[in-house]
C-alpha cells in the first residue's frame, strides 16, 4: 500500500499538478495578506466614526426628599430634573446617565442602542424572533447592562410578560433588557448610530423636534415613579446633526409672508384653558392641544415664510420644566421647514431656565433665527435678521428684534413693566450703521419692521386712529427712553408687539420726536463684526426732518393658557405681508373660533414705501 502511494506522488510531480496546487495556494494566501490591511483598516475608520462619547447605561434613582441632594450614583451622570416634578413630598426621582468616551470603547464593548419606555418588551416576537432565556449576567459599571433578577420558569409561570428589572429579550440587532419604572434599553455593539446623549421631557403632547433626537413613551407610556407629570425619555443617535443655514428670501414674485405668534402661554402637560370662547368648549378644554391646532390650521392655510414668536411662549409656573413647553412652541415651524425668531415676554424665564438658557436652546434649533445677540445691550435677544432678494443677495429688509425685559426695576417711582434700555438703542443705532452699506440709498424702499413683547410708551396714546380693537389698558411701560423716535429713524414703519393679550390693533401714531442720538460730532458706541463695542463718530438722522409716522400693532393673544375674557375674545394671530416690488407691507388676523377661514382688519399700512395714515 505504501508503495502505491509513493508511486502516486512520484507522477503528480512529474505531471505538474503538485506545482499548480502549490501556485494557487500562494495567490490565495497573498491576496488575503493584501486584504489584512483593508480590515484592520476598516475597523480603525469604524472606530474612528464612533461618536465621542456614548451611552452605557440609564437607570433612574429615587429617593428620599430629605436626601434629594445625595442623591447620586457613582459613575453616573445625574439629569437634574425630579421626574416627578415637585409633586411628592417623600421624595424625588431621578434618571441617571453612564457615558463613555470613545477612546474607551472596545470593539466588543456593549453600549445602549435604543431605549423603549412601557410594560411590554420592544422586541418583535415570531417566527425568527422567539425570546431569549435571561442570562446571568455580573454588573459592573463599566458595563452597559444590569444583572437579570427573573429566572425563565417564574416568568412562565406567571403567564405574562409583565417582568421586573433584569429580563431580557432579543430581536436581530441587539439585546432588550428591562430596568425599573417601564424602561428598557437596547445593548450591543457600539456603531455610529448608538445613543449618545439622554434627556426628559414631561406630559403626553411632549414633542421632541431636535434633528437626531426621538422621543420615547406616548400618552399611555411613561416612566413610572408614580406622578402625573407624565415624564418621558428622549434619547439622541449618533454625532450632532448640522442644523441648515438659513437666509431668508422673497418668493419669485418678491413677496414675504410673517406669522406674528403672541403670548402662546404653553404649560408642561395639556394646560388649561383660560376664559375659552365660545364658554360652552370650556369642558376638558386643554389648552396647548387646542392652541396648537389653530397654530397648525393657520400654517397650512397661510403658508409663511416666516415665523415670529414674541414672548410669553412659556407661561411660568405651569411649565416647572420650561424646555418642554419651548419645544412644543416651535415644533410646528420645524416640521414645515419654516424659519422662526423669537423674543422674550415677562413670564418665559419664571420657572427653571434663564433668558441665557432658554436662548442657548433656541438658537440651535433647526430653522431658528433667533440669537442671544451683545453683551453689551442690555437683555437677551436683541438682534437683527435681514431679507434678501429671491436668487440675488441684495438686501431688502430688515427686521429688529428686541428685549423688553420685565418688570420696573424701580417700582416705587415708576410701578409697572421695564423699558428699551439706552444701551439697546446705541445697538440698534451700530446695526444701522454696520449695515446701511448694503442698502439702497432711497430708504423708502428699504422695509424694515420690528417685533418685541412688551409695547412702547407711546401705545398708551388712546387718541390716536386705529384698526382693531382697544379692549384694555396698555401695560406700556411709564418710562420712555426714545425707542419709539430711534427706530422710526432708522426706517421701521412698522412695530409689532404681544403683552396685551386681548388688544389686537394697528396705531397710527404721530408722535415723534427727535431721538437727539444722531447729533454731528457727538461720539456714540457701535459694535464691530464681533459686537465689541467701539467709539466712533456719529451722522445725522439718515432720514433727515419730517413727521415720521409709523404704525405700532399688536399681534393679539393666540394661547388658550393666557386669559382672554373682556367680552368673548376670541384668540388670533397677525400676519404681515412685504411686496418688494411695490415697497407695500399689509396686514390681516385670523380668529381661531367661527372665522378660522377669513380675513379680518386687512389693511395696508405701507404702500411705495411712504407710511400710509388714517
Amino acid at each position: 500500500m505504501a508503495s502505491r502511494v509513493l508511486a502516486l506522488i512520484r507522477r503528480m510531480l512529474r505531471s505538474r499538478v503538485i506545482l499548480i496546487l502549490l501556485l494557487t495556494s500562494l495567490v490565495l494566501l497573498f491576496g488575503s495578506l493584501r486584504s489584512l490591511p483593508q480590515i484592520v483598516s476598516t475597523t480603525v475608520n469604524l472606530q474612528d466614526n464612533l461618536p465621542d462619547i456614548l451611552v452605557r447605561d440609564v437607570a433612574v434613582r429615587v429617593c428620599p426628599r430629605l436626601l434629594s441632594r445625595s442623591c447620586t450614583m457613582d459613575g453616573y451622570r445625574k439629569i437634574s430634573k425630579d421626574l416627578r416634578l415637585g409633586s411628592s413630598w417623600l421624595g424625588q426621582a431621578y434618571l441617571f446617565v453612564s457615558e463613555v468616551p470613545r477612546s474607551e470603547i472596545s470593539p466588543d464593548a456593549q453600549v445602549v442602542l435604543d431605549v423603549h419606555i412601557g410594560s411590554e418588551s420592544p422586541a418583535p416576537v415570531g417566527p425568527g424572533h422567539d425570546k431569549e432565556p435571561p442570562q446571568k449576567l455580573e454588573f459592573d459599571n463599566r458595563k452597559s447592562y444590569h444583572e437579570p433578577l427573573v429566572a425563565r420558569s417564574e416568568m412562565d409561570q406567571r403567564g405574562s410578560f409583565e417582568v421586573e428589572e433584569g429580563e431580557t429579550t432579543v430581536d436581530n440587532k441587539g439585546k432588550w433588557i428591562r430596568k425599573s419604572h417601564n424602561m428598557w434599553l437596547k445593548i450591543g455593539r457600539p456603531t455610529d448610530f448608538a445613543v449618545t446623549d439622554v434627556d426628559v421631557l414631561f406630559g403626553i403632547d411632549a414633542v421632541d423636534p431636535r434633528f437626531g433626537w426621538s422621543l420615547k413613551g406616548d400618552r399611555n407610556n411613561s416612566l413610572a415613579v408614580g406622578s402625573d407629570a407624565h415624564p418621558r425619555v428622549t434619547i439622541k443617535l449618533g454625532q450632532n446633526q448640522e442644523v441648515p443655514s438659513v437666509r431668508l428670501r422673497v418668493d419669485s414674485n418678491g413677496k414675504f409672508k410673517i406669522i406674528q405668534v403672541a403670548d402662546l402661554h404653553f404649560s408642561t402637560g395639556v394646560g388649561k384653558c383660560l376664559d375659552p370662547y365660545p364658554e360652552d368648549t370650556a369642558e376638558n378644554c386643554e389648552a396647548d392641544t387646542r392652541t396648537l391646532a389653530f397654530l397648525n390650521h393657520l400654517l397650512d392655510e397661510e403658508k409663511p415664510d416666516f415665523a415670529v414668536l414674541t414672548g410669553d411662549q412659556i407661561f411660568g409656573d405651569a411649565a416647572p420644566d420650561a424646555k418642554t413647553a419651548l419645544l412644543k412652541s416651535v415644533a410646528p415651524f420645524i416640521h414645515r421647514q419654516i424659519p422662526f425668531a423669537m423674543t422674550f415676554g415677562n413670564h418665559d424665564d419664571e420657572a427653571d431656565l434663564s433668558r441665557e438658557q432658554l436662548m442657548d436652546i433656541a438658537s440651535h434649533l433647526p430653522f431658528s433665527m433667533s440669537q442671544a445677540g451683545p453683551e453689551f445691550a442690555k437683555g437677551v435677544g436683541n438682534y437683527q435678521q435681514t431679507v434678501y432678494m429671491h436668487k440675488k443677495d441684495n438686501p431688502v429688509v430688515s427686521i429688529y428684534f428686541l428685549d423688553t425685559h420685565k418688570y420696573s426695576p424701580n417700582p416705587k417711582k415708576l410701578p409697572g413693566y421695564d423699558w428699551i434700555d439706552e444701551s439697546q438703542l446705541e445697538y440698534l443705532k451700530a446695526t444701522y450703521q454696520q449695515f446701511s452699506p448694503l442698502r439702497s440709498l432711497d430708504v423708502k424702499k428699504h422695509l424694515s419692521m420690528a417685533f418685541f413683547h412688551i409695547p412702547l410708551t407711546e401705545y398708551r396714546n388712546t387718541s390716536n386712529p386705529i384698526v382693531g380693537n382697544y379692549r384694555e389698558p396698555s401695560t406700556a411701560p411709564r418710562h420712555n427712553t426714545g425707542a419709539r423716535s430711534l427706530l422710526s429713524e432708522l426706517g421701521v414703519s412698522v412695530v409689532s408687539v404681544g403683552h396685551d393679550h386681548v388688544n389686537d390693533f394697528c396705531m397710527f401714531d404721530r408722535s415723534y420726536q427727535p431721538s437727539g442720538m444722531w447729533d454731528a460730532g457727538q461720539d456714540t458706541e457701535v459694535s464691530d463684526a464681533k459686537n465689541v463695542p467701539q467709539k466712533t463718530a456719529s451722522r445725522t438722522s439718515p432720514i433727515g426732518e419730517g413727521e415720521h409716522p409709523i404704525w405700532l400693532c399688536h399681534g393679539g393673544g393666540a394661547g388658550l393658557g393666557g386669559y382672554g375674557g373682556y367680552g368673548g375674545y376670541v384668540r388670533r394671530m397677525r400676519f404681515f405681508e412685504i411686496d418688494v416690488n411695490t415697497n407695500m407691507i399689509s396686514t390681516w388676523k385670523r380668529l381661531e373660533n367661527g372665522n378660522t377661514e377669513s380675513r379680518i382688519d386687512q389693511q395696508v399700512l405701507v404702500d411705495g414705501g411712504t407710511i400710509l395714515g388714517l
